[in-house]
């Protein structure tokens, strides 16, 4: 935990230094979708509780959080409209990776 808390100004200095260009089109994906997944699990989920109040308040988007464990319930929702954002602290939570390569088989079949 200690490593991470030191690791925080770098974290924030990178996330403020995106691509511009980027970003924007990260953006209009999130207007044009018809719906947000956003799939976490643990700490990350509440974070993604936060994430989908900001998509409600400052798009008008409605969001969804789901547990990766829980994810296969809701995978077949999915589609080549569904923006799904994964968020991992390690990049390594399974559940998290395994919803994910469902996710992208979903909007590629659909």
């Amino acid at each position: 935990m200690l490593k991470e808390i030191l690791e925080e100004p770098n974290a924030i200095e990178a996330a403020l230094h995106q691509d511009d260009k980027s970003m924007m089109e990260l953006a209009l994906d999130v207007l044009r979708a018809k719906q947000v997944v956003i799939i976490a699990c643990g700490t990350s989920r509440h974070a993604a509780l936060i994430g989908r109040y900001l998509f409600s308040n400052l798009a008008s988007k409605l969001c969804e959080v789901v547990m990766g464990s829980e994810f296969a319930y809701f995978a077949n929702s999915v589609d080549k409209n569904t923006v799904v954002i994964a968020i991992s602290q390690s990049g390594e939570t399974a559940d998290v990776i395994a919803s994910v390569i469902q996710a992208k088989s979903y909007q590629i079949n659909k």
